[in-house]
């Protein structure tokens, strides 16, 4: 994060389906790491991370094991 963003993190299925929004809160400059225990929560397998802070969007993907 290079300057004070809004910082939102939401999970999906590969299908696209919306499952959990995981972070929104507004985020300093800096390099931050979360921890998130999904495998109560979620079947094994692949999913997708879209991360959005500011302007900028990414997209991940994940292995829940």
């Amino acid at each position: 994060v290079n300057e004070q963003s809004d910082l939102k993190i939401e999970m999906y299925s590969l299908e696209g389906k919306f499952q959990e929004l995981l972070i929104i809160k507004s985020e300093t400059p800096g390099q931050h790491s979360y921890t998130f225990d999904m495998n109560k929560r979620y079947a094994s397998g692949l999913y997708m991370l879209r991360i959005e802070c500011g302007h900028k969007v990414a997209v991940k993907k994940i292995f829940v094991q």
